[in-house]
Formats: C-alpha cells, structure tokens, sequence
C-alpha cells in the first residue's frame, strides 16, 4: 500500500525552496523596499511556496513491493519510478541536524544506470524503520540473485580515533582550495567599487598603499593561519565518528557532525581500492584507504572516491584491505620503474611549467621578481617526485594489477582485478616512438563516470606488457 513521507518533508520542501528562490527574494526586497506593496508581496510568496510544498508532500508516495520499490512524485510533471531491489548499488543516507532528534533522515537509492548528478530516487524524509526495511529486503533479494561467497574475515567494525582524526585534518591539504577561493574574492572585490561607499574603498586604497613589507606579511600569514583553522574544522566536521562496518559482504560506512552521511553498499560493486598519500602524510607513514564505486556515493569527496579509513599506519594498509574488501592476502607491491629517458621528460615538463611563471616575472617584476627563481628547484623536486612515484606490478596468480602514480606532491596506488577494468589504451607522440615511450591510460568505472589511470613515460615494452596480460586473460 502507497505511504507518504513524514510529515517533517513540508518543512524539508520548504527550506530547499527558500534556498532555490533566495536571489529572486532579495531583488523583490532590493526593488520594492520602499514600496507600500512590498508586505503584500512577502506574504503571497510565502503563502505560494507553502502552497507547493504542501502539494509536494501530498503528491508524493513510496511502496515496498515484493520485488522493488516504488516511488511516485511530482506536481506538474508525474513521475513513476519503478526499481528492483537487485539492481541498487548503494543506499545513501543523510541526516540533516533538524532531521537528528527525530531519528529521520533523507534515502538516496543508486543503481547502475542513475543519471550523472543525481541518484535514481529520492526519499526525503522518512523514519529509521524504513531504511531498516529496504535495506533487508535490498540484501536479501540480492543474496537470493548471488551465489554464495564466504568472507575472507569474520564480521568487523572499525573506528576513527580522535587522535587519529586530529592527524587527518592537521595533515590535510584542504588548505589549497580555500587559498584559491580567496584569491578569486580578492580579484572580485574591485568589481564591487562602483556598489561600495567611496569612502569605503578609498580608506581601504590608503591603507594598502602605507603598508609595509612586513604588514603585507604580517596579512599573509594571518590568512594562511585562517585557512589552515576553516580546514582543519571542516575535516572534523566532516569525519566526526568515522565508524567503518563489514556484514558478511556488506560494507557500511557513516560519519558527520552536524550532517551524518551513512553510506551502504556490497563488497562485490567496489571496482578499485585506492590507497591515496600526500607528501605531508608520506613523512608521517601515514596513508588514506579509499574505494571506487559504480554509484555517486562519494561525490562530495575530493576526488570522488568513497573514503574507507581516512588515516592509517602505512605498515598496517594491507591488512586492512584483506579485512575490508575481497582483495586478500595483498601485500606491499615490488613495483617497476621508469627508464632515464622517461624520468628525465619528468623533469623536464615540471621545469618548462615553472618557467612559464618565473620568465614573466624576470621581464616586468625586477627586483623581487628574482624571488621566482626558488621555483625552479621545487620544480625539480615535483618533477623527481612524479618520476620516482610511478610504477605498476601484474600479479598473476590473483589476476591483480597495482597502479601508481604520483602528481601534485601526491601519490596513489590503485589495486584492481582485470574484471573491473573497462578498457586499456596505449597512447605516443612521434618523439616518444623515437624513444620507445608511450603512455599507458587504464579505465575504470567511478561513480558514473570512468576514472583514468594514467602511466606516463612508461617504455614501450612496459605497455605492451599490461595491454597483453588484459588481453589474455580476458
């Protein structure tokens, strides 16, 4: 029998279109604040938006039928949607703070043909029980569709330290993006002169210009010091209880402050396990667990990844993986390396990069454009670091391929069986023929889009060797 949501939607409806209709609210403020009409405008608006999202609520049915979930919606455009229990990937729940004191949450259904930015299905609010529901009756028609499989480790559970969070968001580089969108406002800001006061914006003129050398400094640390504070709480907020499970062959992860994100999906749709390790974490020998789904699980994720552990001893990675995944028995990989002609191209291309910034600043920011010139051996040290980081290893008892790379001060290593890889391309320049290189691209499925694994400068025979290993056992 059709059900409706909680009650709690309309008031769920209403704050998604106070935030969709937040712009045109504040031009009909800006134009009409001094108009006698402007009262009568607030309250038709209001009265209209919760005429849509009483209408919403009451248009809008879900059912548990024996073999799928049915869901009917939409005001001016019906939509009957209609999905099988076997054919969800992941159930993603999110629990908003207004959702948390009455145990509800928002229900995000995936399945392998879902559209690009969204889930197949939506349920926004609905009790725990319903969840608990689908989520059985999502198992146990899978399990009836799958043949048995024994897992390789008892039922375990795992939990972030607080020492271990500090770790992860003292040593994050969430500090570069908030960097870059604080210069992008810095570079808006003088499109605002002709909306601020004069007065405003010419105090603001004076004071740059009297500033010393070590005022400005004295300004950049302060921001730096201010970006690191806005990313390491940001980190906190986002991993606060980080809690990891494995049932049998499902795999539940759920974590957040103010917004819980609880994620749940089968072993056997993970694609790829990705251990990820900054050059800050490499110091430490710490590393970050990762996993690549056919689902949009993780799309709030940096690289859109689903993080299995978020930091982690790098002696300890390969046990977790056996623990938590159905790669086993996987240990340290003996990667090969590049040839000198292939890691010298390493260099090479970092250094011409740097060279794009320090030559300008040679011609027309003399004398402090010479300071540019420290970016030549940190272009070094990149370029080095890129070469000496990429690698790969066939293990062909367990029809296993690990793939590395290194790029931005980062290093990734991807675990993959050749089942989950979609394609292999070899790709060459004719200056890289003449040196017997090429790159090597390997496709596998993220999300729903394709993540590409890109080898470069490997020699030709390097290639040749994983295109035939994927060939032959296919």
């Amino acid at each position: 029998m059709p059900k409706h949501l909680h009650p709690l939607a309309i008031l769920a409806k209403l704050i998604d279109l106070v935030r969709q209709f937040i712009l045109p609210w504040i031009f009909v403020l800006w134009t009409q604040l001094h108009s006698p009409r402007l009262p009568l405008l607030l309250i038709l608006g209001a009265l209209l938006l919760i005429g849509i999202a009483l209408l919403d609520y009451a248009l809008f049915t879900y059912e548990f039928a024996d073999r799928a979930v049915i869901i009917n919606h939409g005001i001016i455009k019906r939509q009957h949607e209609h999905i099988p229990y076997d054919r969800i990937q992941t159930i993603q729940q999110n629990q908003a703070w207004y959702m948390r004191p009455f145990d509800l949450m928002q229900l995000q259904i995936e399945t392998s043909g879902h559209d690009k930015d969204r889930p197949e299905a939506v349920l926004p609010v609905v009790t725990a029980s319903v969840y608990a529901a689908l989520l059985k009756r999502r198992n146990t028609l899978q399990n009836d569709a799958t043949p048995a499989i024994t897992p390789s480790q008892p039922a375990t559970t795992y939990h972030i330290k607080s020492s271990d969070l500090n770790t992860y968001a003292l040593t994050s580089q969430g500090i570069i993006p908030l960097l870059a969108v604080i210069g992008w406002l810095q570079s808006r800001l003088q499109q605002l002169d002709n909306f601020l006061p004069a007065r405003f914006t010419n105090g603001l003129n004076q004071l740059m210009q009297r500033s010393t050398v070590a005022g400005v400094l004295s300004l950049i640390i302060f921001v730096l010091l201010i970006s690191l504070i806005i990313s390491y709480f940001r980190e906190i907020m986002r991993f606060y209880h980080f809690t990891l499970s494995r049932q049998e062959m499902q795999l539940t992860t759920s974590r957040g402050l103010l917004s819980r994100n609880v994620v749940s999906t089968s072993i056997t749709k993970i694609q790829a396990v990705a251990v990820s390790q900054t050059l800050i974490r490499q110091l430490f020998h710490l590393t970050t667990l990762q996993v690549l789904l056919a689902s949009n699980a993780a799309s709030d994720e940096a690289q859109h990844n689903l993080v299995l552990i978020p930091v982690l001893k790098q002696n300890k990675v390969w046990s977790e993986i056996s623990r938590f995944t159905n790669l086993n028995a996987i240990k340290q990989p003996n990667l090969s390396t590049i040839s000198r002609a292939g890691y010298w191209r390493f260099v090479r291309n970092s250094l011409l990069l740097s060279l794009l910034v320090v030559g300008p600043c040679l011609m027309w920011l003399r004398p402090w454009g010479y300071l540019s010139l420290l970016l030549f051996p940190l272009a070094y040290g990149l370029g080095d670091y890129a070469a000496r980081n990429t690698g790969f290893e066939i293990l062909q008892s367990d029809n296993t391929i690990f793939l590395q790379y290194g790029k931005q001060a980062q290093r990734r290593l991807f675990i993959v069986r050749r089942q989950k890889i979609q394609a292999i391309s070899q790709r060459q320049t004719i200056w890289m023929a003449k040196r017997q290189l090429s790159h090597l691209n390997v496709f596998i499925r993220s999300g729903n889009h394709v993540e590409v694994v890109q080898l470069r400068y490997l020699t030709r025979q390097q290639s040749q060797q994983v295109a035939q290993w994927f060939e032959v056992v296919k």
